[in-house]
């Protein structure tokens, strides 16, 4: 808008992030975004990662088939999360508790909790992989229970009433009871 977007739409639209890091970044955001109360909103290409600039770029045809590989990997991961949002309540109608923030703030794990549903959510926004251990006894979980993450088909067991989360550099972990 401010730096001439609107004839950059025309003359030189922005073409497809040659890097991973803008996916990741984007799926980081849909995790937060279909794991929060509300009617999330999605326009379309949006979740597949699409290029564009502003008005009138922001209205490219839509693209169905061709994709590369990291925009079907975020259209995967955004068809993931739905499914979960449709079949957990408690991701967008569920009461959120803070498990644990790194003090760089880089790493926030919240639960995600109705009366008879929940969903445990960690997000790394670091480049780097980290491990946090969660303290899920709240949750009032059986000692033996697997949790399942919804995101990456990952398998924990809870442990003295915790689990430890380990996550890639900029990614998430949904998990519900398997």
């Amino acid at each position: 808008w401010c730096n001439d977007g609107k004839q950059a739409a025309w003359s030189n639209p922005p073409a497809l992030p040659a890097g991973a890091e803008p996916f990741q970044r984007l799926r980081l955001a849909w995790t937060f975004l279909l794991t929060s109360p509300g009617i999330p909103l999605i326009y379309y290409g949006d979740e597949m990662g699409f290029p564009g600039a502003g008005d009138p770029d922001n209205r490219r045809m839509m693209q169905f088939d061709g994709l590369a590989p990291l925009q079907q990997e975020t259209l995967a991961h955004v068809q993931r999360l739905t499914a979960l949002r449709r079949a957990h309540p408690a991701a967008s109608r569920g009461e959120r508790r803070t498990l644990a923030l790194a003090a760089d703030g880089l790493l926030w794990a919240y639960a995600m909790q109705t009366a008879d549903d929940f969903v445990v959510v960690a997000l790394n926004r670091s480049p780097s992989a980290r491990t946090q251990k969660l303290d899920l006894s709240e949750l009032d979980l059986a000692e033996g229970t697997v949790l399942v993450d919804a995101v990456a088909g990952a398998e924990l067991t809870v442990q003295r009433g915790a689990v430890s989360v380990a996550l890639d550099g900029r990614t998430a972990a949904v998990l519900v009871v398997k």
